[in-house]
């Protein structure tokens, strides 16, 4: 016979540190340094661009010292240099805040003249024929909003849905436990972008949707196995049946997160740019969404049941 881990023994310290966790973020995230939002969400010009000679990110940044333009610059992987280089397109960002006839200026005119600037600024490197302007993205202001709207009404979405699911798969009590592992899981995970100083773009909001999928899915296996021991052990009491259930489904669990994470650590150390960013925030998500089934949704459960008997 197998020996059984006791999971649930320290399931009150790993409680509290989740809620110190959860708290430390949440003042990061609101009070603190907050996300550095992608062109996605926040408006401006994306340029990929490739040089034909070795070229540091130095030395890029340098040139535009004192064009009033603040970039962003990634490496991209290629035979030859190539580069992310992105600008919000805030009034701050544009060489010359009014026209000749002191008129403030449009989007369209600030994003014009903020391409152009960088093109020549690029150009003047290292000379226009060594230097090649493969890619040019916009995000106006009002497209950048409606993604921002988007983005948040697709989380609540995808939470309505997994409250109603549960509920209806088991109860609505389980529904809570499972939001507040997921919710506790995209937490941290934004933290951990936070305090990197990773951009919140379209690839991290991927890979928020990602770990719902499989953090939820990790704890309805979970609640599945304690529903059917519950059933089988009427005489055990709540909580040894629970540390039964977690140490059934241990090595399902640690073969899943394991081949997922191996792959996903490899895609994040041959990767650049967005890409890097939503494999660093997979690998975040994953190990920390294997753990909050164990120690935040059943932590849940077993708080509620001594108030209200669960099956």
């Amino acid at each position: 016979m197998k020996k059984k881990i006791n999971f649930l023994k320290v399931a009150p310290f790993f409680g509290v540190l989740s809620i110190l966790t959860v708290l430390f973020f949440l003042y990061l995230i609101f009070l603190g340094k907050g996300f550095k939002l992608g062109t996605d969400f926040k408006g401006g010009v994306e340029f990929t661009v490739t040089f034909e000679d070795e070229i540091s990110i130095l030395e890029i940044s340098k040139a535009f010292e004192g064009k009033s333009i603040d970039i962003a610059i990634q490496p991209v992987i290629a035979d030859k240099p190539r580069f992310f280089i992105s600008t919000s397109l805030n009034p701050s960002s544009s060489p010359s805040k009014k026209d000749e006839l002191n008129k403030p200026q449009s989007e369209g005119e600030i994003r014009k003249e903020t391409e152009d600037k960088i093109k020549n600024t690029l150009y003047n490197i290292k000379g226009e024929d060594r230097v090649s302007i493969d890619q040019i993205r916009s995000v106006g202001g009002v497209v950048s909003s409606e993604n921002t709207d988007k983005a948040f009404k697709i989380v609540i979405w995808v939470i309505l849905v997994i409250i109603l699911y549960i509920t209806f798969r088991f109860k609505f009590e389980y529904g809570l436990a499972a939001i507040l592992a997921v919710s506790h899981d995209v937490l941290i995970m934004l933290g951990a972008l936070v305090i990197t100083n990773s951009e919140i773009n379209a690839f991290t909001i991927t890979a928020v949707l990602t770990i719902f999928g499989y953090s939820v899915n990790d704890t309805i296996i979970l609640f599945d196995r304690i529903r059917e021991y519950l059933k089988q052990n009427t005489f055990i009491d709540f909580k040894t049946t629970v540390n039964e259930a977690i140490n059934s489904i241990l090595s399902r669990t640690l073969i899943t997160s394991l081949t997922t994470l191996v792959v996903v650590t490899a895609l994040f150390y041959n990767s650049q740019g967005g890409l890097h960013d939503f494999s660093f925030a997979l690998i975040i998500g994953l190990l920390v969404g294997t753990y909050s089934s164990i120690y935040v949704a059943t932590n849940f459960i077993l708080i509620w049941n001594k108030y209200k008997k669960l099956s």
